[in-house]
């Protein structure tokens, strides 16, 4: 006797993504303060760089609504197509 196995994915049909720029400064301090003491060595030549890096590099974390810098964030409703 056989037995057949089925396999059932579930997607969304659609989603919610929320933009908004907001400002973490302990974030941006120790990475950039960083450079300054490195294991004893000052570094700190490595600060104009580091912020070009930082600025450069996209950054995604949950954050507290207190540091959202914009009253509305931008709303994108995705909606997937029907295959």
């Amino acid at each position: 006797m056989h037995s057949v196995m089925i396999a059932f994915a579930v997607f969304p049909s659609h989603a919610k993504l929320f933009l908004a720029p907001y400002s973490d400064t302990d974030y941006f301090s120790s990475y950039v303060n960083y450079w300054d003491d490195v294991y004893g060595v000052n570094m700190s030549c490595i600060r104009p760089k580091a912020v070009q890096w930082m600025i450069a590099e996209p950054y995604v974390e949950n954050t507290e609504p207190k540091a959202v810098a914009m009253a509305k964030p931008v709303v994108i409703l995705v909606r997937r197509r029907a295959l």
